[in-house]
């Protein structure tokens, strides 16, 4: 049996996916600038964003545990790497 998170990655579970969120929306607010969009409609297309995040790529596997200091992540931020820039 699979041993229950502890609060620290329960912690860094939630930050991953805080991190996604704003990463996903500011991606979609900044795409629908440059699509045209007014500000309800890119603020619209960053919650669609949002909505359509896939969470459960963002939990660690079964036996795999969250490690903020592995060199290919960012502190902090679990499995998720910040993709701000330009696609």
């Amino acid at each position: 049996m699979t041993n229950p998170l502890s609060e620290q990655e329960l912690r860094q579970v939630a930050e991953a996916v805080r991190q996604a969120c704003l990463t996903a929306a500011l991606d979609a607010y900044e795409q629908g600038g440059f699509a045209g969009l007014c500000a309800e409609g890119r603020w619209e297309l960053a919650l669609d964003a949002i909505r359509a995040l896939d969470v459960g790529k963002l939990l660690p596997e079964r036996d795999e545990r969250i490690n903020p200091s592995s060199p290919e992540l960012g502190e902090g931020q679990g499995r998720v790497r910040a993709k701000r820039g330009k696609p």
